[in-house]
């Protein structure tokens, strides 16, 4: 992982989240993109020449402003300049399409973001810009809770459900592992009915994982876990790995709504504060 792209609202919850970002991107030795979307009122009662005047100087604006935070972080890191750098990007448009617009230009490997909201993922997610972008970025998008902190990654959920792309994903995940040392539980939630027949079959999934990739027993185990439901079921499995970072597939139809859907349960998602990296079907 290279290029890393921090979209960023100047609020505290993104303050919050770049210094996660530069932390990570010290880890990987990585370019970071940082990125504003800023809007120019449309109003036919204003001449086009004073709208682009206006664009123009909210551009210049906002680059000054980004500047100021590459600057400051170059302070807070003074070793960073030696590992990572940073561009400053001032983009113009609707704040998701601009996002994904620019991991697409830009090449970006990773798009990481902070999210708002101490009560839980599902509130802090579902119909939020992360999870826009989540469900439309072709690239991983690493969540990140207001007030987190970066320490690094010493255990890794990932919540599986029998798909084919999950090999790729835990693969993508080794990256990770490797570098900051940390292991990576690959779990799955199931209900008293199907618990047995789910036993069976993430069992042979992770002997043909481990006949494929051998090497990945020291630091990579699979196991299902006794759940009535998904939600619940991932808040168990993060408090029982003392888990710093909780990796998912995100699938089509809304993933978050789907994952939490609107049962009675809803209000006790899980509040943890820790990362959630979103990696697409």
């Amino acid at each position: 992982m290279k290029n890393i792209l921090f979209p960023t609202d100047f609020s505290i919850t993104a303050e919050s989240a770049f210094r996660f970002a530069v932390g990570v991107a010290i880890a990987f030795e990585a370019h970071i993109d940082v990125l504003h979307t800023y809007k120019v009122p449309l109003d036919y009662h204003i001449p086009g020449d004073l709208i682009q005047k206006m664009s123009k100087e909210e551009a210049r604006t906002v680059h000054l402003m980004l500047e100021k935070v590459i600057k400051d972080s170059f302070i807070a890191y003074p070793n960073a300049r030696q590992k990572i750098t940073m561009e400053a990007l001032a983009v113009q448009g609707f704040t998701s399409d601009k996002i994904l617009d620019s991991a697409k230009k830009q090449g970006s490997d990773l798009i990481i973001m902070g999210t708002q909201g101490a009560t839980g993922w599902e509130k802090a997610l579902v119909g939020s810009m992360t999870t826009a972008v989540i469900e439309r970025a072709k690239v991983p998008v690493l969540a990140i809770p207001e007030g987190t902190k970066f320490n690094g990654f010493k255990n890794i959920v990932y919540g599986s459900d029998f798909s084919p792309s999950d090999f790729i994903k835990i693969n993508q995940l080794h990256e990770f592992a490797e570098l900051f040392g940390a292991k990576i539980h690959v779990i799955h939630i199931a209900d008293e009915d199907g618990y047995f027949v789910d036993d069976v079959a993430f069992n042979l999934m992770k002997d043909k994982y481990y006949e494929e990739f051998p090497q990945t027993k020291a630091y990579l185990d699979f196991k299902v876990l006794l759940g009535n439901d998904v939600e619940n079921g991932l808040k168990d499995a993060v408090k029982s790995y003392k888990a710093d970072l909780l990796a998912m597939t995100a699938r089509k139809q809304n993933f978050f709504e789907k994952l939490f859907g609107k049962s009675d349960t809803k209000g006790m998602a899980y509040d943890t504060k820790i990362p959630l990296l979103a990696f697409q079907e």
